[in-house]
């Protein structure tokens, strides 16, 4: 048979024509096309054209993916990407690569997938695809906790599209940016935007995404606890997924429906629901979502005196959430074990739990520029930790006059009254400074979008504004993320100097700052050996470098390059953050480095506080290093750390 003839052999044509609408197909349908395909492959396919077998490899992944089978979809994709070494269309490779990252991500290493997607955004210019990258790290990002990154691309994605009129891709777009604001509790903008989504998923039969849609409206009318609405879309949902979803997305929905009957106190239909997610969950290898199940059946339990069991869920929760590095899920189950060994007397390790939960809240925070809701949930969980700190010192007192003969324990019992004492101290002394140097900018961002929802400005004004918002917004994330590290270098969270290897804490610092250098068209990379050692506590060198990463990005135009070189020179580590900047007049650098820096704004008008590079001078001090600059105007700035290669002898 002729290549020609087997191009346009129905069988294949139809598989093709399944494979690029698979959205609209239901369960049975993709498991009807996989058997199509897999029979395609599975004859002689030796006078089959390259790109045919390679398109029906990609089409299989894609549905094996939609139905579950993920370790199947893994091996088509695989396939797919060796194939693409003899085809000249860098399309089919970008597909297959984006399959592979996809299921990264499915499987909860989201770190993978986001590296994976930022690497393939510098190899495609065809901008369909560009969006479709950004839509996925989007997605990423936001599971993540890291918003600020998830919103940019988002509207990144939603701006191409709406360009191109991609309407069903426009509509995902409102789909996922109603996640992130779900996420934020801004639940008006989420229900508008979700209710977008759903209208054009049902007028384009995207069945599959609709019950996804009904799914997250269910979710944001529990928040607000309108809990028949809620119910009723979930059923919705439920309905749906069993024809178009696989079972993790069914188990989603599961949990959704526990944790409307649970907030409802019926407890024994919400355990029910509960552990046939939890089922799933495990089946499916969902980590996230199974560790965050695992909290919630541990307040279930906790809520009906079984506290043997929730106990042994909440400190499995907490081990996987840690496995996984998923923040709120620490901080939720650490704050689950904190109360659950308050109640039982156990105070030292309420105390160590508490305190982890309030270390995961700020880390969160530090991540969330969306300084709107930041300071109420702040303030909101402030008071918890008020109330908690009155509860041990009440239980603290009983516990002295019942045992004053164990004075070991009374000692260690007064020692945490004292911490959680300075911890408040600290606490309202931080957000007395957030009340200052936030409050203002964020209100009058409030004032403008109230003044552009009411149509107050011209419509050629609008774009200008958001541009100018959306600076406004950056820029008080930066101001929090530095002031929640300085609070923490306030508590003594800093742990001791050792010697470390630097190079992936630098690393680390510039894939944070990739799609921030990607937008201005910049080029951010590293130059020197894959080990360095040096002597450095860990979190100190992180916000070191991330900040003069930051300034350097900040303050260099567009199709420029931002260089961090490391390098050893005798007993000293040298690491040198070069850029093409603007550059810093010589009084410019000496007031920078006695800390009263000139604030002045960025190339694309970014404002500053000047906080992050007093924090730069103090953390370079305390790892017993120095900090350099040198710069030209018009021709840009090198910024120098120097840190010991070898422990230094202490003086007295």
């Amino acid at each position: 048979m002729n290549n020609k003839i087997l191009e346009t052999s129905p069988q294949i044509k139809a598989a093709l024509d399944s494979c690029t609408s698979i959205n609209k197909l239901d369960k049975k349908q993709i498991s009807s096309l996989i058997t199509d395909i897999s029979d395609l492959l599975a004859g002689d396919v030796s006078n089959m054209e390259l790109e045919t077998c390679l398109k029906l490899h990609l089409g299989l992944g894609d549905a094996c993916a939609k139905i579950g089978d993920f370790e199947r979809s893994k091996k088509a994709y695989e396939a797919s990407l060796q194939m693409c070494k003899n085809v000249d269309d860098k399309s089919f490779k970008v597909k297959a690569v984006n399959g592979i990252c996809i299921l990264s991500a499915i499987r909860s290493d989201y770190l993978k997938a986001i590296e994976g997607w930022i690497n393939l955004l510098t190899e495609i210019t065809d901008t369909k695809t560009q969006a479709d990258i950004y839509n996925n790290l989007g997605i990423s990002y936001s599971m993540t906790d890291r918003h600020r990154e998830a919103l940019e691309c988002q509207y990144q994605c939603l701006k191409i599209d709406e360009e191109l009129g991609r309407e069903t891709e426009t509509a995902t777009d409102f789909f996922n940016l109603a996640s992130s604001y779900m996420k934020l509790k801004q639940f008006d903008k989420s229900l508008e935007l979700y209710n977008k989504a759903a209208l054009s998923f049902e007028n384009t039969k995207n069945y599959r995404y609709l019950s996804f849609a009904y799914s997250n409206l269910s979710m944001v009318y529990d928040d607000l606890s309108k809990f028949d609405l809620a119910l009723d879309y979930a059923n919705k949902s439920l309905e749906l997924k069993k024809s178009f979803a696989n079972d993790l997305e069914i188990g989603n929905t599961y949990a959704n429906m526990g944790n409307i009957l649970y907030r409802q106190k019926k407890f024994s239909p919400a355990l029910e629901y509960f552990h046939k997610a939890r089922i799933l969950f495990e089946e499916g290898d969902d980590k996230i979502a199974l560790s965050g199940m695992l909290v919630k059946l541990a307040w279930l339990s906790y809520d009906t005196n079984e506290t043997a069991i929730a106990e042994e869920y909440g400190l499995k929760a907490y081990e996987l959430a840690t496995e996984i590095n998923s923040l709120h899920v620490i901080q939720g189950s650490s704050k689950f074990l904190s109360k659950l060994y308050a109640k039982q007397n156990k105070f030292e390790l309420a105390y160590q739990y508490l305190h982890k939960s309030t270390k995961m809240y700020s880390l969160i925070l530090e991540d969330n520029p969306k300084i709107l809701i930041a300071k109420s949930e702040a303030d909101y969980y402030r008071k918890k930790i008020e109330e908690q700190s009155e509860i041990y010192r009440q239980r603290n007192i009983e516990l002295t006059n019942l045992n004053t003969l164990i004075s070991e324990q009374s000692t260690l019992l007064n020692m945490v009254n004292a911490d959680l004492e300075n911890s408040n101290a600290l606490m309202h002394k931080l957000f007395s400074v957030i009340s200052h140097d936030v409050r203002g900018p964020v209100l009058a961002s409030v004032q403008f979008l109230n003044m552009i929802q009411m149509k107050d400005f011209p419509e050629e004004e609008t774009d200008d504004l958001l541009k100018e918002l959306t600076l406004s917004l950056s820029n008080t994330g930066n101001l929090l993320s530095d002031m929640l590290s300085w609070s923490n270098k306030q508590q003594h969270y800093l742990n001791q100097i050792e010697k470390l290897n630097i190079v992936p804490i630098v690393n680390d610092c510039i894939n944070m700052y990739k799609s921030s250098a990607l937008l201005k068209s910049m080029n951010l990379k590293y130059e020197g050996e894959p080990e360095v050692l040096a002597m450095a506590e860990k979190n100190c060198l992180h916000t070191i470098v991330r900040n003069l990463i930051h300034n350097a990005i900040k303050f260099t135009p567009e199709k420029g390059s931002v260089t961090v070189r490391i390098r050893q020179e005798h007993d000293k580590v040298r690491i040198e953050i070069i850029d093409t900047g603007i550059g810093i007049s010589a009084r410019g650098m000496e007031n920078l480095l006695l800390g009263t820096p000139e604030l002045k704004q960025g190339t694309n008008a970014e404002s500053g506080t000047g906080f992050g590079i007093g924090l730069c001078n103090t953390y370079v001090k305390q790892l017993q290093g120095k900090i350099m600059v040198t710069s030209k105007l018009g021709e840009g700035s090198t910024f120098t750390v120097i840190l010991n290669a070898e422990e230094q002898p202490t003086t007295e």
